[in-house]
């Protein structure tokens, strides 16, 4: 289902490039959203080299930022409406995703996105 492909590549890059301009704005890290904030310190909690977190001194916060969004986009599939809200409050700290989405909508892309990992 190329169609299904095509939504899943658009909602990674619309992903990325909202984090990317967040990045850019923000003079600190503290000047990001929360959810993005509470992402990135369970990641660096989660990583074996107890250095890592050492990464985010001066201005190297903006590249651990973005190194953790790459990784996670790079381990996306499956653009189901609850993946893509919990990606969204991840990376972008957007916390209604699907605020001006009818219930019906939402269940339309759900169904979308299953019939493909029904055909796969």
């Amino acid at each position: 289902m190329v169609g299904v492909a095509a939504w899943e590549s658009y909602v990674e890059k619309l992903a990325l490039e909202s984090m990317d301009k967040l990045l850019e704005r923000a003079d600190s890290p503290q000047k990001l959203p929360k959810n993005m904030q509470k992402f990135v310190v369970q990641r660096i909690k989660g990583n074996p080299n107890e250095l890592y977190a050492m990464r985010l001194s001066g201005d190297g916060w903006r590249r651990v930022f973005k190194n953790e969004g790459e990784s996670i986009i790079e381990n996306f599939n499956t653009p189901k409406p609850g993946r893509l809200e919990e990606l969204f409050r991840r990376l972008v700290g957007v916390e209604e995703l699907w605020k001006d989405w009818s219930q019906v909508e939402i269940d339309e892309l759900n169904d979308f996105v299953c019939m493909r990992g029904a055909i796969a």
